[in-house]
């Protein structure tokens, strides 16, 4: 992620680099070139306007023409033909610049003049030697701007300029450093999200108010597939669980078969011999009232054959108990003690008030595995029918006899002819709203099926607000 912090600095400096730099550099390489092009462009101009004046009635504010030139920071110095001045703008040594440089340079005054540049003389000025006739008589009409001070002024802008890049570039690598930081932040935590799935642990959601909506859509989608990934993994251990009673109701049916045939074998040697010596001793019995005796004797035994199979199915299809070896004294309390803080963060995540009211001492004979399960399947049915600001209350108490264990959940409550109803498998409520932790009807089954294994008894009744599951599992 520090990469990530570093590669947008970089980027942003970069850009700026190449933004202001390039701005930078093309005014250092053609700025004096521009200005100088301007002030000759304006120069043209300005002797066009001036040829326009009547020059012998020409005085310092006769004509906005010649202020304009002042506006332009340009100095011009009109003379006859006898180099006498006939106009000048303030210039306080006109005279000496008429003596030594209009005089000397006669030969450069011209009708069509244009403006130069003399970049080899001292100050560097741009200049326009010009020549007009008016009424027989000719003026000669010397513009000029020294360039000396602009040419100043472009080096502290140059100057001024590299300046406020170095600035900028420090600006923008802090400004890069912020924007990615506010960006990789969210994916920090929606990394670490993704690591705690990865390791079964879905007590943590990621937070869905990212600063961009793509990382907000991503946040939701970690979460919604965290919830997925939670109920797939829920309705996998009530399969387990239906599956592994399902394996063991086989087995034990097995075993009972072999001691069915087993004692059917041992029990029915007696009678069938009994009635095959008598079914044996008719042939030979001719006195009538022995038939009837010997006829007697194998209904009789017959009888007693009924009796004996029915004897035993009747005792080899008693339903069993869980293995007493399953159930164990253990501690109910530190189980919910451990499971709270793992509901307390799913919650959260989903904006749900979760509080637990947990009695301390509670011990009872009971597998840990599957009593979790029946609690999950109680919170899981909860969570999804609580909406964002509403409640969840886990319950542990004990009384003298019992232990008592409720889920209460803000909510729709369960209409009376449905509440035997949703205990049974594979049930669909008519609203979907109770029908377990899965939507096919087998979690509330099995969470009956656990706690009358362990001699316990659940249910559920509407309350006020909302519904409340609970389950009772005898003291130890």
């Amino acid at each position: 992620m520090n990469k990530l912090r570093t590669q947008a600095g970089l980027a942003v400096s970069i850009f700026l680099v190449c933004i202001l730099g390039g701005a930078c550099l093309i005014y250092i390489l053609f700025a004096e070139d521009f200005y100088i092009t301007k002030k000759k462009s304006l120069m043209d101009n300005a002797f066009y306007k001036v040829k326009q004046l009547d020059l012998d009635q020409v005085t310092d504010d006769s004509d906005p023409a010649l202020a304009a030139l002042e506006v332009e920071n340009f100095s011009i110095i009109i003379c006859d033909e006898n180099f006498q001045m006939v106009y000048s703008s303030k210039i306080w040594n006109s005279e000496q610049i008429i003596q030594e440089v209009m005089r000397p340079a006669a030969q450069k005054f011209s009708k069509d003049a244009h403006a130069s540049y003399k970049k080899d003389t001292p100050r560097k000025p741009v200049s326009l030697y010009g020549l007009v006739e008016q009424d027989s008589h000719t003026y000669y009409i010397f513009i000029y701007e020294y360039t000396t001070s602009i040419r100043r002024s472009i080096e502290y802008v140059n100057e001024f300029l590299l300046n406020v890049l170095l600035v900028a570039v420090i600006l923008g690598c802090v400004f890069g450093w912020i924007i990615s930081s506010k960006i990789v932040k969210p994916i920090q935590d929606i990394r670490t999200v993704a690591y705690k799935i990865a390791e079964n642990d879905f007590s943590v959601r990621a937070s869905e108010s990212a600063p961009t909506y793509e990382l907000q859509q991503l946040a939701s989608s970690i979460n919604t597939m965290a919830d997925k990934i939670q109920r797939d993994i829920n309705d996998l251990n009530n399969y387990n669980y239906l599956l592994l009673r399902q394996n063991r109701n086989m087995a034990e049916f097995e075993n009972i078969r072999k001691v069915i045939v087993s004692r059917m074998t041992h029990e029915l040697k007696t009678p069938l011999a009994i009635i095959s010596s008598q079914v044996e001793m008719l042939q030979y019995a001719y006195d009538d009232s022995k038939k009837d005796y010997y006829f007697s004797s194998i209904m009789e035994e017959i009888e007693k054959m009924n009796g004996l199979i029915n004897n035993i199915l009747n005792n080899s299809f008693t339903e069993e108990a869980l293995p007493d070896t399953l159930l164990e004294r253990n501690d109910l309390s530190g189980l919910l003690n451990t499971l709270s803080p793992k509901y307390k963060c799913w919650m959260a995540s989903a904006r749900i008030q979760f509080v637990d009211t947990v009695q301390d001492g509670c011990f009872a004979r009971f597998d840990p595995s599957q009593i979790e399960q029946v609690i999950n399947n109680y919170i899981m049915n909860a969570k999804k029918h609580t909406a964002p600001g509403c409640q969840i209350v886990l319950t542990l108490r004990q009384d003298n006899e019992s232990i008592y264990c409720s889920v209460y959940n803000e909510g729709e409550s369960i209409p009376e002819e449905e509440q035997d109803q949703i205990w049974k498998s594979f049930y669909q409520a008519e609203n979907k709203y109770y029908a377990g932790a899965t939507e096919i009807g087998l979690g509330l089954f099995i969470v009956q099926d656990i706690i009358r294994l362990h001699h316990g008894s659940c249910g559920v009744f509407n309350c006020r607000k909302g519904v409340e599951f609970w389950f009772r599992l005898p003291k130890v």
